[in-house]
C-alpha cells in the first residue's frame, strides 16, 4: 500500500516514528507531521499563516509548520502530486494518550485522519493509552504492529468496500503487559468527564494568566462504549461517521445508512479475527 502517515505529536515524536518504521518494511510510507507538538488542535487548518515545509528524509519524511489537518491536506493535495503517488490510505498516530469518547472532537490525531477522509481517502486514527510521565516504548511497538497487521488483513479487500465515505476508524490500544493481546471490541463513543475549574496564576510581573483543561473525573460506564471497553482491557475500535447518510444526494448517492452499516459489519468481522500481534 501507499500510506500517508500523519499525527499531532510532532515529526520527531516516538509514536509516529515507531509506526513509520513498522509500516515501511512492507509499504511505501510518506510521513508529514507538525514541526512541533500540536495536541488538542482538533481540525484546525492554517488559513491566515503561510506554511513552511522541512525535508527530514527526502521523499519520505517531512515536517510542516502547520497543524495536523494541514499535514493531511498538504500530503494529499501537494506531495501526492509532487512524488507521483496516489495514497491508498491515511494513517494518523501513534498518538501519545487515548482518544476516547467526546475527546475525539478535540484530538489533532483524529482531526488529521478526518481531513484525509474528507479528501476521499480511507483513514485510521490510532492512539496509545499511555502514561505521559512514563512512556512505554514497547507498547508503541505493539500498537504499531497491530496497525501493520490490520493493514495486512485489509490488503485482501478493496478499501472502499470496507470504509464508508468520509469515515474514520478510531483505534485505542491499551498498554499490553508481556505482549498479551486482549482482542478488539467494536465500540461506540462514550463520554469522559472532566473538572470544569480554570486555574488562575500570576507571572513574576504580577500579571494574571490561566490554565484550562480540568482534572479527569472518569467516564460514563455504558456497556459497549469505547471508554468502558478499554477499562475492561479490550482494544476499542469505533468507526466514526462524518456526515449524515440519510441526506445523500448527487455523486454521494452510494453513501446511505445501509451502506455504512454493511461496511461497518464487514470491517468488524475482519478486525475481530485478530488474536495476536504476530
Amino acid at each position: 500500500m501507499k500510506i500517508l502517515l500523519v499525527h499531532d505529536d510532532g515529526v520527531h515524536a516516538h509514536g509516529i516514528n515507531c509506526l513509520f518504521e513498522a509500516l515501511s518494511t512492507v509499504h511505501q510510507v510518506v510521513m508529514v507531521a507538525p514541526l512541533e507538538e500540536r495536541s488538542a488542535t482538533s481540525h484546525t487548518i492554517s488559513l491566515d499563516q503561510p506554511l513552511r515545509l522541512v525535508t527530514v528524509l527526502p521523499n519520505q519524511v517531512y515536517g510542516l509548520s502547520g497543524f495536523p489537518a494541514d499535514c493531511a491536506h498538504f500530503g494529499i493535495s501537494y506531495l501526492q502530486k509532487k512524488l507521483d503517488l496516489d495514497f491508498d490510505i491515511v494513517v494518523s498516530g501513534v498518538n501519545r494518550g487515548a482518544n476516547l469518547g467526546t475527546d475525539v472532537y478535540y484530538s489533532g490525531t483524529v482531526g488529521a485522519a478526518r481531513e484525509g477522509a474528507f479528501r476521499g481517502k480511507p483513514a485510521i486514527a490510532v492512539s496509545l493509552c499511555s502514561d505521559f510521565t512514563h512512556p512505554d516504548k514497547e507498547s508503541y511497538k505493539n500498537a504499531s504492529l497491530l496497525i501493520k497487521k490490520i493493514l495486512q488483513l485489509f490488503e485482501g479487500y478493496t478499501l472502499r468496500d470496507l470504509f464508508p465515505l468520509r469515515s474514520v476508524l478510531n483505534i485505542n490500544v491499551p498498554l499490553l503487559p508481556d505482549g498479551v493481546f486482549p482482542g478488539l471490541r467494536q465500540s461506540y463513543l462514550g463520554v469522559k468527564h472532566y473538572g470544569e475549574e480554570i486555574l488562575e496564576r500570576k507571572d513574576f510581573k504580577g500579571r494574571e494568566y490561566f490554565w484550562i483543561g480540568g482534572t479527569y473525573l472518569g467516564h460514563g460506564e455504558w456497556e459497549g462504549s469505547d471508554c468502558q471497553n478499554l477499562s475492561l482491557g479490550y482494544v476499542p475500535v469505533t468507526l466514526l461517521q462524518n456526515g449524515d447518510p440519510k441526506k445523500s444526494s448527487g455523486n454521494q448517492s452510494d453513501y446511505t445508512e445501509q451502506d455504512f452499516l454493511t461496511k461497518e459489519k464487514r470491517m468488524m468481522e475482519i478486525l475481530t479475527t485478530i488474536k495476536d500481534l504476530h
